[in-house]
């Protein structure tokens, strides 16, 4: 993306036990740094169950999952940041499209 990494990077760490109200307000007072050509991004994945991955089917996608990511990706182009804080919420396959937060709190930060 950026050959001739030109770009201040900086790796950080989720603190898995704070919750993701904690990791908002974080990455809110990480956006100016945007300002300053810092660029953030978040890695990991919105959908991360793979203890209920059927491999057997590798083009297909879990119901619920499906749905889920959907609800996810609604609420990102709508810029509905409170209904992301509170994924749990949105939907009742929200535990099991997200068993643990480590994977779905960087979307917070980007």
């Amino acid at each position: 993306m950026y050959p001739d990494a030109t770009i201040p990077t900086l790796q950080l760490s989720i603190d898995y036990y704070k919750p993701a109200q904690y990791h908002y307000d974080l990455a809110k007072q990480l956006s100016s740094l945007r300002k300053k050509g810092v660029l953030i991004i978040g890695s990991g994945n919105m959908v991360h169950n793979l203890g209920r991955t059927d491999f057997s089917k590798p083009d297909q996608g879990e119901d619920w999952a499906l749905e889920l990511n959907e609800i996810f990706k609604t609420k990102i182009l709508n810029g509905d940041h409170k209904a992301l804080i509170e994924y749990e919420k949105l939907h009742a396959s929200a535990k099991l499209a997200v068993p643990t937060p480590d994977h779905y709190y960087p979307l917070l930060y980007s």
